[in-house]
């Protein structure tokens, strides 16, 4: 199952909210405080993982390039491209 990111899942609850109720600043400032915080997660779990998926591939003599790393994390993980 791909993860959102936290730009996905705050634009989903700003569009929820505002079919259910008028959107108050409050609950506006708690969503995108909430959307930082899934942001903040989201990027501690990519460094970890791209970190160690390089020891890894330093370990078998492999040749790294961290920006496939990345990009093939992300779409695994996202359902990017």
């Amino acid at each position: 199952m791909k993860k959102q990111t936290a730009v996905e899942w705050l634009s989903e609850q700003i569009i929820n909210a505002k079919h259910t109720y008028k959107l108050r600043d409050d609950l506006e400032n708690f969503l995108i405080d909430q959307a930082k915080e899934m942001e903040k997660e989201q990027n501690e779990l990519t460094c970890i993982n791209v970190i160690e998926t390089i020891l890894d591939k330093k370990e078998k003599n492999e040749i790294i390039d961290s920006k496939q790393i990345f990009e093939q994390y992300y779409n695994e993980t996202y359902g990017g491209e």
